[in-house]
């Protein structure tokens, strides 16, 4: 089994059948729809790569929901812009790209953050971390780095706010994570805690969660 192939089995198994998730190799560049290619005019090769390869994953993700394939281009804020009644989360690294794709109704917030199993460096650490998260081992770091960016992605729709890593609050548990918000965000209690799935093989941590519509 490829590494791709083996994160989407295990995302698949803890997020259910009511999310779509593809994952590939970034191998090269993929065939894009017009309305996705305007972003990428003076793209690099490799962004190039990445950018196609996750709007390709994020097709893969829809067939396997069972939806129609469509385009996802890019936003004024370069956030994606799913179809209608459709959400949405891609992330890429190491070589790899995952996405996950929802029906609205269901799971109109969606996020996963994929980054290699290494340290964090102590710069970045001393950024992103709270004082009790800095207590996690070295090893653990880069999952709570990864969990906020998840979380962001997932809140993002809804709040519209660039968030500094200060807005997200992380503790792991096992191969679990919950999370709390410390900015305000409309129709979101701040108490409520939010949880997500951390996955951790092959060399990838891959954190991920589906939250259910707002009250």
């Amino acid at each position: 089994m490829t590494i791709a192939a083996g994160l989407v089995a295990e995302l698949q198994a803890r997020l259910g059948e009511d999310v779509g998730v593809a994952a590939r190799e970034i191998s090269g560049p993929m065939p894009l729809w017009p309305e996705e290619r305007r972003a990428l005019d003076r793209a690099t090769p490799d962004r190039l790569a990445e950018f196609s390869t996750g709007r390709a994953c994020a097709r893969a993700a829809m067939v396997n929901l069972g939806a129609p394939e469509a385009a996802v281009p890019v936003g004024r804020d370069r956030a994606p812009i799913w179809p209608e009644g459709i959400a949405g989360s891609i992330s890429h690294g190491s070589g790899l790209c995952v996405a996950l794709i929802a029906h609205a109704a269901k799971y109109p917030m969606l996020g996963v953050d994929l980054e290699p199993d290494a340290p964090l460096p102590p710069d970045v650490v001393a950024e992103v971390l709270f004082t009790a998260e800095h207590r996690v081992p070295v090893s653990d770091q880069r999952i709570l780095f990864s969990a906020k960016e998840a979380v962001y992605k997932a809140f993002y729709p809804i709040a519209r706010q660039v968030w500094g890593f200060d807005a997200v609050q992380v503790r792991l548990d096992g191969a679990a994570f919950e999370a709390r918000i410390t900015v305000p965000v409309h129709g979101w209690t701040n108490d409520t805690p939010v949880h997500g799935h951390v996955l951790r093989r092959d060399g990838v941590i891959v954190t991920a969660l589906s939250l259910s519509p707002l009250k």
